[in-house]
């Protein structure tokens, strides 16, 4: 309710404010006096006001807005395992722990008051809601000192905000791993299929607790094929077959499953819930092919410079060469991502490409199809193929690290079938790798400790080559430009200067250490370069930040998000993660949580006492596959006419090899006849190569022929439980 009216005609100096900004002062231009209230409503109009007016209107011009005088900086991190309201002082000095708090919740005719708990944590220094229901809506916190409103639905933090944009859903807890026997069928075959249902939490994975479930199978037009009843064992698995119809369609099929479950808004009906997977296979008219198609290059690994040599031949199942038949040859390459294996925390090549495609499997692949050609094999049926790689790299257009993929295809004379293979070859920069670990935060009295090492194609170390290694000062240029809409703007570039550089040796493991000091503070780029014998080099970067006695000045961008940089990007159980913020105040308060999915694992507030304030968080089991850490922080620096509130995110992969089995199967004998009984061994290891017992699995026995059909796509569980990334 208004409780004082105040008309006031102002002069205004853009009448079109709608291209550039007018900048009125209430105090001064229109109340003529001291505010005394938190809140005042302003409305202003170029012409008479318009009760229905949006803020266009054909003669002008009109605006209103509920202005509020705070001194609060109120932030609600709204999850459902835990709701965290951070509620420093706009300077960031102060947490006051006596504020009293008006609640609302949204109502049909408005907000309506509504009491929710709201304690404050001594211990972790922010309060804690209690409101299970998720009715909270508006908040008011006040004390003899300070005044602050949040309103969720203005003022809620999303995860847009962090520069962040989800994938995988995080309302996502069920999965169901499918796979049938093969990837291929005729209609009138048996499906064999097998389901491992599991359900994700804080925790990992774990057995579901659902007894029952409907699988279904559907065409690409979602139309079904079958259905049917299956029942979960003991190890949250379940396994059954079907037949497939003789007059079906053909065409790609895949299943659905989902079972039952109370509904959580009413307690009194069952509502079906779908379970994310993978399954799927497809159903066609064929003939198995009676030869198969062999190609091979001389080596697995080349450089730039070299040549390829690649032979193929045809060669029937019975026995004996196809001779003297026309085939199709293309090359296609992708874009390669060297696995350093037990130096997976060193930094290889420059940007993250190589971290999010090896760890994330997020890889910009690039497939690009470089040539195509036909010939015919010859009278022995085999085909020799030369193929020249380029002499140089060039430095616009790296033409190394790319796999080339060799694909040879032959219609089968007596199917009319095309009968294909592919072979691939790796290109590499040089005949070696140099990568280099360097900690993100480092004191400028302490100097940079560069670790590095030179590994061969097999990740394995070799010693005794040459690495030059550069320091390079990196001074972000800011300024601030004004906008046609009358609004300053940052415009921000980097300069680069190469400060010092040193020639090093890798010892007998491959390895090699240097210290370089530091002429300033600031950002830096350190860089190791290895040339090989073909005269080319691969480098390898890695940015950090030098802390001396002066304050960093960030580049502070347009928005209210700044960045936290991890030392490392993955962690193993039980290590200790360390992040860096880049902090835009010297002094203030932060709320730091730690999260996956969409609950706060861990949190605390942490005083900022300098530009570059260091975060540490110990890694739990319960932090598997990858975590986020979510900085909100405030803070003003001494002159300053406003404080400044930003945000920040960090995502971190924690490794899931003690999770990984290996499975090996050795058959008694390597050729049967038919009708008699194969025996066969199974051995299951873990990651450190123990034998595993009571390991629940299946085997399928199929054809050679068909496989060469579908490409037999490997089945990996594994990749599909924890090689994903889980979202907030």
């Amino acid at each position: 309710m208004c409780v004082k009216n105040t008309p006031k005609n102002v002069v205004l100096k853009n009448y079109y404010w709608n291209l550039t900004p007018n900048k009125v002062d209430i105090e001064k231009d229109i109340l003529g006096r001291t505010l005394t209230t938190p809140f005042v409503l302003v409305r202003a109009s170029t012409d008479t006001f318009n009760q229905g007016s949006n803020g266009y209107m054909e003669g002008g011009r009109e605006f209103l807005h509920v202005f509020v005088r705070s001194n609060l900086a109120l932030t609600l991190e709204d999850a459902p395992t835990t709701k965290i309201l951070f509620a420093p002082s706009f300077d960031g000095k102060s947490l006051p722990d006596n504020l009293t708090f008006d609640t609302y919740t949204q109502g049909s005719n408005g907000l309506e008051s509504k009491s929710f708990p709201i304690k404050w944590n001594a211990e972790k220094q922010y309060y804690e809601i209690s409101d299970k229901e998720n009715k909270l809506s508006f908040v008011v916190a006040h004390s003899d000192q300070y005044f602050g409103i949040l309103y969720k639905n203005n003022d809620g933090v999303s995860n847009y905000d962090f520069k962040y944009i989800s994938g995988q859903d995080s309302s996502t807890k069920d999965y169901v791993y499918m796979y049938s026997d093969r990837p291929l069928y005729k209609a009138g075959d048996t499906v064999y299929f097998k389901g491992l249902l599991r359900q994700f939490n804080f925790d990992g994975y774990k057995g579901s607790q659902v007894k029952t479930g409907k699988l279904k199978v559907f065409d690409e037009n979602q139309t079904l094929l079958t259905e049917m009843d299956v029942k979960i064992d003991k190890n949250s698995n379940f396994s059954g077959q079907f037949i497939l119809p003789k007059d079906m369609s053909l065409g790609h099929y895949h299943f659905v499953f989902m079972y039952n479950a109370m509904n959580q808004d009413t307690w009194f009906e069952s509502i079906p819930v779908y379970v994310y997977n993978n399954g799927e296979f497809d159903v066609l008219a064929y003939k198995k092919p009676t030869f198969k198609v062999n190609i091979v290059t001389d080596k697995t690994d080349v450089s730039i410079g070299d040549t390829a040599q690649i032979t193929a031949n045809a060669e029937y199942y019975f026995g004996g060469r196809l001779v003297n038949a026309d085939y199709n040859y293309s090359v296609l390459t992708q874009s390669y991502f060297f696995d350093a294996k037990d130096y997976r925390d060193y930094q290889f090549g420059k940007g993250s490409n190589h971290f999010d495609c090896v760890y994330w499997g997020s890889c910009a692949y690039g497939d690009n199809l470089i040539t195509t050609a036909t010939g015919r094999l010859d009278n022995t049926g085999e085909a020799k193929i030369t193929y020249e790689y380029p002499k140089v790299n060039n430095e616009d257009n790296t033409v190394g690290e790319q796999i080339y993929n060799y694909s040879l295809e032959i219609t089968d004379p007596d199917t009319s079938k095309t009968v294909s293979n592919t072979t691939s070859q790796i290109l590499h920069t040089t005949d070696a790798y140099v990568g280099v670990k360097v900690p993100y935060w480092n004191l400028q009295k302490d100097g940079v400790k560069v670790d590095g090492v030179v590994l061969d194609y097999n990740a394995k170390g070799i010693a005794n080559r040459e690495v030059k290694l550069e320091l390079w000062k990196r001074e972000w240029k800011e300024v601030k430009k004004q906008g046609v809409d009358g609004t300053f703007y940052n415009e921000s570039s980097v300069e680069e200067k190469k400060e010092s550089e040193k020639m090093v040796s890798s010892d007998n493991k491959g390895e090699f250490s240097e210290l370089f000091t530091t002429l300033f503070g600031g950002e830096y780029e350190v860089r190791a370069m290895y040339t090989g014998v073909n005269k080319q080099t691969f480098t390898s970067s890695s940015i950090l930040y030098i802390s001396g006695e002066n304050i960093s000045y960030w580049n502070d961008g347009n928005n209210s998000v700044t960045d936290l940089i991890a030392d490392k990007a993955m962690m193993k159980v039980g290590e200790t993660a360390a992040f860096t913020l880049r902090s835009p105040v010297s002094s203030g308060k932060m709320l730091v949580t730690i999260e996956k999915d969409d609950g706060v694992l861990d949190s605390f507030v942490r005083d900022i006492t300098s530009s570059t304030p260091r975060i540490e968080i110990p890694i739990k089991e319960s932090y598997v596959p990858n975590f986020y850490v979510k900085v909100f922080l405030i803070g003003q620096d001494p002159g300053a006419k406003l404080p400044i509130y930003k945000r920040a995110l960090a995502v971190m992969k924690v490794t899931t090899d003690p999770k990984k089995f290996s499975v090996t199967i050795t058959p008694e004998k390597k050729q049967y006849l038919p009708g008699n009984k194969v025996k066969l061994t199974v051995t299951v290891k873990d990651n450190e190569g123990k034998p595993v017992s009571g390991a629940n699995g299946s085997i399928s026995l199929v054809d050679e022929s068909l496989l060469a059909l579908a490409e037999n796509p490997l089945k990996n569980p594994f990749a599909f439980f924890y090689d994903m990334k889980r979202y907030l």
